[in-house]
């Protein structure tokens, strides 16, 4: 596990996480699906080619 504080924003982007609440983060996908999320994680990504 690692501490809070430990990760800027930019290393969280660049790993495409996201810090939803103070020490839960969450996995964002691919960096080209950083659009707002109002679709499963899960979806399949051929779904939206």
């Amino acid at each position: 596990m690692t501490t809070r504080g430990q990760f800027t924003k930019k290393m969280l982007a660049d790993i495409n996480l996201r810090e939803t609440r103070p020490g839960v983060f969450e996995y964002i996908g691919p960096a080209q699906n950083n659009r707002p999320k109002n679709k499963s994680v899960h979806r399949n990504p051929a779904e939206t080619q």
